[in-house]
């Protein structure tokens, strides 16, 4: 049985092209907030603490469920009124990137796991995104991943800490929804080599290739769909009646990173090779056709937009 308490967000540049095929659409009835909880978990709830999931001491910061440096990245020095959010509980440009419901998980860990502990994990998602925002005009087109590109020689460490960057997001959203985080993650959070019952991997989105392609075409230098980053939808699972799994899943452009737990299973992890597989996500025959009037569309508005801006060079007597 799947339950979703999370519904997923997104947030880019204000006026942006969306791509995200996992997003629900935030036009319709509100619904509820990304952190609220969803009455079908309750049962699986544990009571609330005030303690760090992490280390079990008095948890006393938050955690960005969008890092900083990503949101001041899509905010382009320009402050909050430049990043639009779309979720199913807001729309709009926000009002802080620094602090809020909107960007930060709730209460859920202590200064020093949020801060020392846990800063090789920030370094290393630091340097994967800036990896990507520098070759995603062409990672679109690779169906691998050599981590070395990324990390270096060091890799093996490079792509651990980053599983473990995104482990500490997945334990801060089961915190936020009063769901148990897995012991085998705190583990690993802590320096173990393994965790078998999560699996973390990797996918390209196709819708988000195409439009980065078409948005790139358009703006020669641009950053495409980069600029664009969110939550996918985290649906979690039972097993006769027991809580047994749940996704975490974000995205940066259309590169998809998901960490899965599922008790008492043996996944495979991205660190645990060199080459990491980037499977298609969304580009069979199908989906492409249903996607191409939106693609249609996307070429029209730039086109649209490129004659504007010439007819504005042409002298008065030539424009209409």
């Amino acid at each position: 049985m799947t339950t979703p308490p999370h519904d997923g967000e997104a947030v880019t540049p204000p006026a942006a092209e969306s791509a995200d095929a996992g997003r629900r659409d935030a036009t319709g009835p509100k619904r509820r907030g990304p952190l609220a909880h969803n009455p079908d978990l309750d049962h699986l709830r544990i009571p609330p603490s005030d303690k760090c999931w992490w280390c079990g001491s008095k948890a006393d910061t938050q955690e960005h469920r969008f890092k900083h440096s990503s949101l001041r990245r899509v905010a382009a020095g320009k402050g909050p009124t430049n990043v639009f959010k779309v979720s199913n509980d807001y729309s709009g440009t926000l009002k802080s990137i620094s602090k809020g419901v909107q960007v930060k998980w709730p209460k859920n860990l202590c200064a020093n796991c949020n801060g020392s502990r846990s800063q090789p994990f920030d370094y290393a998602y630091d340097e994967f995104e800036a990896f990507l925002f520098d070759n995603g005009s062409w990672l679109g087109g690779r169906s691998s991943l050599d981590w070395t590109e990324v990390f270096g020689e060091d890799w093996k460490v490079g792509a651990a800490n980053l599983a473990r960057y995104f482990g500490k997001q997945l334990g801060c959203m089961l915190a936020a929804q009063n769901l148990l985080v897995p012991a085998e993650l705190v583990q690993f959070l802590d320096g173990s080599q393994n965790c078998p019952s999560i699996g973390f991997s990797m996918a390209r989105n196709w819708r988000g290739v195409s439009a980065d392609r078409v948005m790139r075409r358009h703006d020669r230098g641009g950053e495409g769909l980069m600029n664009f980053i969110g939550l996918l939808p985290a649906p979690a699972y039972t097993t006769e009646g027991r809580f047994s799994g749940i996704d975490y899943g974000c995205h940066i452009g259309y590169v998809w990173m998901v960490a899965t737990w599922r008790a008492e299973s043996q996944q495979r992890a991205w660190f645990e090779q060199r080459e990491l597989s980037l499977p298609l996500f969304n580009g069979s025959v199908r989906e492409k056709l249903r996607w191409l009037p939106r693609l249609a569309g996307m070429e029209y508005k730039h086109a649209r937009e490129k004659v504007a801006s010439l007819t504005k060079l042409l002298p008065g007597k030539f424009k209409r």
